[in-house]
Order: structure tokens, then sequence, then C-alpha cells
């Protein structure tokens, strides 16, 4: 709070990271998304996944996480809202000859 009083702007100092984490080998690998303090600290996984997770991304109120999941072994991007768990998929891509979802 005395950062942004003084310079005006947001500080680092109460934001959160968001990254992978690959445990395992192949065949056996297993992905999970992960939300921490800044500095690492109090890491909580808010997904978990056998088939590979990638490019998590913060929605501008930092409330929700985009990122992709290779569910189906199809590529998806879902959204999902950090308080609730909900989850939604936004944007998939078909195999040929598929349904479009």
């Amino acid at each position: 709070m005395i950062f942004e009083k003084i310079l005006g702007i947001r500080g680092a100092f109460a934001t959160h990271v968001a990254y992978i984490s690959v445990l395992g080998s192949l065949p056996h690998k297993n992905y999970r998304l992960i939300v921490a303090d800044a500095d690492g600290e109090n890491p909580h996984v808010v997904m978990e996944s056998h088939e590979p997770l990638m490019s998590p991304s913060w929605a501008p109120d930092g409330q929700s996480l985009a990122y992709v999941s290779f569910e189906g072994r199809l590529p998806s991007v879902y959204v999902q809202v950090l308080k609730t768990g909900e989850r939604r998929r936004v944007s998939a891509r078909c195999s040929i000859g598929s349904p479009t979802s």
C-alpha cells in the first residue's frame, strides 16, 4: 500500500504467479497448473492432468486463468475461476472428420 501511495502504481508485492509443473517421466508424466505468491510461497494446485497443460495467462481482473489443456489429445483453451474452481472450455481444435466443438 505504501509503494502504491508513493508512486501511484500497484506494486508486485501482493500479486501471484501461475506456472506449470511437470512431475515424472514418460509415460507417467503428471502436469500441474499452480498459483503461488509472487515470491513462490503458498503454492496451490489449480488443475492436475496426465495430459499436457501449457501457457497459463491471467484475466485482467486477476480472478481467473486461461490455459491450454490437451485432454482428449487435442488442444483446448479453458478459463478457470480461481475462487470457485469452475472451468469452461472456450476454444477447441477438432481432428479432421470430427464435429466442431
